[in-house]
């Protein structure tokens, strides 16, 4: 037996990120009440916590990992790594997909490489003035206007979507013994009509050479993004996206005191993060 008990106690940074989606998403009944016009969008992403006072990696008294409590000001949070960590990573999860499908007790791994290129658009007055009441309220808490992000095929040029999205709430786990802190983002997604008024970003496009391994209710999104300037650096970034339609389904089965998978799907969650970060 594992205690006294007989129960094995929760892990507390999983329980930190479970409050967490639980406060910004299972108990909001206006994200529940738009689910037919609002994407909820959960995704941890792998970088590192800089103290802006020295533009290093933050260093805190604490020898394992924790969650910070709030945003710091002097906090800043870069979702980069370097090609051979890229590399590496490539190679692991390819691993992985092999193992899956030759392994019959193993869940399998779906692999898929995409090709999409990014252009940026802003809205209008007007425009923003038609978006769903949910998501009006959080791009009025942005730090700037609101843009239209479509996505296209980089070789048929097909439009693959058409996305406003909106910041609701972020956490940040902090691993002094890990390769990588991790940053974990909700936000609300839109898709915008075609006829919505907008006029071309400042922004330049952006080319985005993702490598998606899909892993129960978790993806995991690898993607090398290039700019517009051949002259720019390509950098590279890693994603876990939690699947939200079963998160919230899981949660709202918790809200009424029934057997539910809430706990296990946060759980499986923080788990990817952590063998990623390693």
């Amino acid at each position: 037996e594992p205690n006294f008990q007989n129960l094995e106690p929760w892990d507390d940074v999983t329980r930190q990120v479970c409050d967490f989606l639980w406060n910004h998403i299972i108990s909001r009944e206006d994200l529940q009440l738009a689910r037919s016009t609002v994407k909820v969008e959960v995704e941890g992403k792998l970088g590192t916590l800089v103290d802006k006072d020295t533009n290093q990696r933050l260093e805190l008294p604490v020898a394992s990992q924790c969650v910070l409590t709030k945003p710091v000001e002097k906090l800043a949070f870069k979702s980069f790594m370097n090609e051979n960590q890229h590399k590496h990573l490539n190679k692991c999860l390819n691993e992985e997909v092999a193992k899956s499908i030759h392994d019959p007790r193993r869940a399998k791994i779906q692999y898929e490489h995409l090709r999409e290129t990014d252009s940026f658009h802003k809205l209008s007055r007007e425009s923003i003035g038609l978006l769903p009441p949910v998501a009006i309220s959080y791009l009025s808490g942005q730090n700037r206007n609101p843009r239209v992000r479509i996505s296209q095929d980089s070789k048929t040029k097909q439009i693959k979507a058409r996305i406003i999205k909106a910041r609701v709430a972020d956490l940040d786990i902090y691993s002094p013994r890990e390769a990588f802190d991790c940053r974990i983002s909700i936000n609300v997604e839109i898709e915008c009509p075609e006829d919505v008024g907008m006029e071309r970003s400042e922004d330049g496009p952006r080319v985005k050479d993702r490598m998606s391994y899909k892993h129960q209710n978790c993806q995991i999104d690898l993607t090398q993004v290039s700019q517009a300037d051949p002259n720019s650096a390509k950098t590279h970034e890693l994603e876990v996206e939690l699947g939200t339609d079963a998160l919230i389904d899981q949660g709202n089965l918790a809200k009424q005191n029934v057997d539910n998978a809430y706990e296990d799907l946060v759980k499986q969650f923080v788990s990817n993060i952590r063998v990623l970060s390693r």
